[in-house]
């Protein structure tokens, strides 16, 4: 009877035990992963980073490449630099929906622990508060209001397209300030979107899927030649777009800047 209770006892605190640590935290796991756990009130989001510029910058790099912070929590894991987007792939972030402050820093590391942020007094180069609704999308792009950066938010409405339709639009990110562009496809021989002035978006366009690959142009007003390809600025490049999806064409960089001159590149919406 006495061993009888002495394993009872056992198999009691061995249990316990057991318990705690399965309740126990990992925190490694928990510091590499942002995780926003209330979905009622999540706004979705993307950041491009369109800021053409090669300062502020830290040693090794070209621009700013920069972290960024949701009300103080870091949100990508690796820096985000010129013409990259966060998520990294065509995808919305589940984000707080309300007022937020939203800040940009330079991704200074730490030499001795390089996987530590150690950013210093005047890192932060930018800073949004934004207002968003629970349940609606948001492209956030990084842009140029020299000599500093900004941000440009709009309002993503994705209504999915119909069977055999896809829809796009163009948004006009460029530093050149008198730029007004429009995009124009090879396939049909015309502006499918127009006169884009700088830092403004259009509306999504809905067409129909082309029956061969298209290429599409970003042209300038007033001109009849491609400034550049979407997806190259001196090639042309395959276009054929899926049915029923979603696509954004943001149009980027500055003349006379090096490795930052005009180009065109295809987000997925959707």
């Amino acid at each position: 009877m006495k061993f009888l209770k002495i394993s009872t006892l056992f198999t009691i605190v061995l249990a316990t035990v057991l318990m705690g640590c399965s309740k126990k935290k990992d925190l490694i796991d928990e510091n590499n992963k942002w995780q926003f756990t209330d979905p009622a009130n999540a706004a979705y989001l993307r950041i491009i980073h369109s800021h053409a510029a090669n300062t502020p910058t830290l040693t090794g790099t070209t621009g700013p490449q920069v972290f960024v912070y949701l009300n103080s929590q870091k949100l990508n894991g690796t820096s985000l630099s010129y013409a990259g987007a966060w998520p990294a792939t065509s995808v919305y972030a589940a984000v707080p929906a309300g007022l937020k402050t939203y800040e940009f820093v330079m991704a200074r590391m730490s030499t001795a622990t390089p996987s530590v942020p150690v950013p210093i007094a005047g890192d932060t180069v930018a800073r949004a508060y934004f207002n968003s609704t629970a349940g609606k999308y948001y492209s956030m792009y990084l842009v140029d209001t020299f000599p500093a950066l900004t941000t440009l938010i709009t309002e993503d409405a994705l209504v999915v397209p119909a069977n055999g339709n896809y829809s796009i639009r163009l948004v006009n990110t460029t530093a050149n300030v008198t730029d007004t562009l429009s995009l124009f496809s090879r396939l049909s021989q015309t502006n499918i979107i127009s006169n884009i002035t700088h830092k403004k978006t259009s509306s999504f366009v809905e067409l129909p899927i082309p029956i061969i690959s298209d290429t599409l142009e970003v042209r300038k007003k007033g001109t009849t030649v491609a400034a550049y390809y979407v997806g190259s600025q001196t090639a042309p490049q395959s276009f054929s777009p899926i049915g029923k999806r979603i696509y954004t064409v943001v149009a980027r960089g500055k003349n006379g800047l090096t490795g930052k001159t005009p180009s065109a590149s295809l987000h997925g919406n959707y």
